[in-house]
């Protein structure tokens, strides 16, 4: 590619109390072998020495721009910046992060070769103060048609960074960030319902750093944030015909990061009531299975039986204890009266005449809205899915 006819690309880098950590991260960004680019270094209100490490900077490159800000939301930062930048190509770097001198030049070649291209989408590790912890790398290396179900499962970690965003695009389609907590968490979902197109490169391009106690995302109050930014999530799926057709997807995801949030904060009770709340309005069977869970926490009392009798069955048997399963049912005649680990495998008819207290875990998750379906049909409603009942046991045995 013709150095002079290489298009301008914005560099957003919200900063917060980072003055430890500037110099690695401008440094990485203004030695890029790919030159004509723009940074835009949007300041908040800083109580250390960031402003005057920023202003040294600029002075030794005159592609940087300071913009000062008095709100610290990263998702309002970033729209802000989106919207005085002037690259055709936009890509976001956090302060306390550093990228491979390629970085840009590696980005932009595929976006440039393809119009069709929505973005493009390389590999990271995760660094503490002194050493590398860990990381990922995309599986394959080129262009990946997508839908919404694609990318989630090609790209798992919903970082506003490790992307390359083609500025017309984000335009068409309206998409901007949630001013407040989880932006990240929020544009994920928005861009795994509208992007048709991604180009991988297979190689960790940036440097992701865990070391920052200042890190706008560190505090609790932040990560008790993630509801609204989600419901802003929703309300864009919403406005663009796309949330229905996406619904299960979507209530997975949003359901393990609540569980993770609520590992985080050491299972607080209060967030646990919101979680229930939320998922009222937008999941309610998420949340009669939480409420069920919740008020029945003693397991060893409760009736236990397993929904179906297959490969799903027998890991859930498991993994629970034979001797902690009154029994197991299953539609398939051919099963009935057979038995897994020790336990009976007994015709649907057996659960409707259950009269004691009775909690029945669906095995199969790939099912389960048929299997529910079913058992709410025949009045059955205290039921939920297996993998949900072991990790809701933790968060319950953890808040009480």
């Amino acid at each position: 590619m013709d150095r002079n006819l290489k298009p301008l690309v914005s560099i957003i880098v919200p900063i917060y109390n980072a003055e430890k950590y500037i110099d690695r991260c401008l440094e990485s960004i203004c030695s890029q072998s790919y030159s004509n680019i723009e940074i835009l270094l949007m300041l908040s209100v800083c109580t250390d020495q960031s402003l005057s490490n920023c202003a040294r900077w600029q002075k030794k490159d005159k592609r940087i721009i300071i913009v000062s800000r008095k709100d610290n939301s990263l998702g309002d930062a970033r729209n802000f910046a989106f919207g005085i930048s002037k690259g055709k190509y936009i890509v976001y770097v956090d302060i306390d992060d550093c990228i491979e001198q390629d970085y840009i030049d590696r980005l932009v070649q595929p976006l440039e070769e393809d119009k069709g291209i929505t973005i493009s989408c390389c590999g990271f590790d995760v660094n503490g103060d002194s050493e590398r912890i860990k990381g990922w790398i995309p599986p394959e290396n080129g262009l990946i048609l997508s839908d919404f179900d694609t990318y989630l499962d090609r790209i798992p970690f919903g970082m506003v960074w490790l992307k390359m965003y083609r500025r017309s695009w984000v335009l068409e389609h309206k998409i901007s960030m949630y001013d407040g907590c989880h932006e990240d968490d929020a544009l994920h979902l928005c861009l795994a319902a509208t992007v048709k197109s991604i180009y991988f490169v297979s190689y960790a391009l940036y440097h992701y750093n865990v070391g920052n106690e200042n890190s706008l995302m560190n505090g609790a109050r932040q990560k008790r944030e993630y509801i609204p930014a989600i419901k802003y999530a929703f309300h864009y799926l919403k406005s663009q015909d796309l949330y229905f057709n996406n619904i299960s997807k979507i209530c997975k995801f949003t359901t393990n990061i609540l569980i993770q949030i609520l590992r985080d904060m050491n299972y607080d009770s209060e967030l646990l009531d919101e979680i229930i709340e939320f998922w009222k309005e937008f999941f309610p069977e998420q949340a009669l299975e939480m409420q069920f869970y919740k008020e029945n926490k003693n397991k060893k009392e409760q009736n236990i039986v397993i929904f179906g009798a297959g490969d799903d069955g027998k890991a859930a048997v498991k993994k629970i204890g034979p001797d902690r399963i009154a029994y197991i049912v299953d539609n398939d005649k051919e099963k009935v009266g057979k038995k897994i680990d020790g336990i009976i495998i007994a015709p649907f008819g057996r659960l409707l005449q259950e009269h004691r207290p009775t909690i029945v875990l669906i095995s199969s998750s790939k099912y389960f809205l048929e299997i529910a379906k079913h058992l709410r049909v025949n009045g059955i409603t205290n039921y939920m899915d297996f993998v949900e009942y072991i990790v809701l046991g933790s968060i319950c045995e953890g808040e009480s």
